[in-house]
């Protein structure tokens, strides 16, 4: 069987998603389309999180008050919809794994 090319434009983070996927499940047209969409999703989430990164986690609001940065609801929101995407397609969600959880691990198998 061969695998579907991913959609053009994608990131790292949404081209490794669409390979892992491709790789282990077979899908259906309308299931291919949603796993695009979860893929640039994806990808947003990563383009947010660089940013958050190099931002303060808060912004002047109107009158000058400390707000949070509206990165943060946006990314929230993605993170959501690619949850809603994963769900409706039965993918597993991916777990974060710490570098001190790794090291742990390595630890145990020796």
């Amino acid at each position: 069987m061969t695998m579907r090319r991913p959609p053009s434009g994608l990131g790292a983070d949404g081209l490794a998603m669409w390979r892992a996927t491709m790789r282990a499940y077979v899908l259906d047209p309308i299931e291919v389309a949603m796993l695009a969409e979860a893929c640039r999703v994806s990808d947003r989430l990563a383009l947010i999180g660089a940013q958050l990164a190099a931002e303060p986690l808060t912004a002047a609001g109107s009158m000058g008050q400390p707000v949070a940065n509206p990165l943060l609801r946006a990314a929230g929101e993605l993170a959501g919809t690619l949850a809603r995407l994963s769900a409706v397609l039965a993918l597993p969600a991916r777990p974060v794994v710490l570098p001190d959880e790794v090291d742990l691990r390595r630890r145990r198998r020796a």
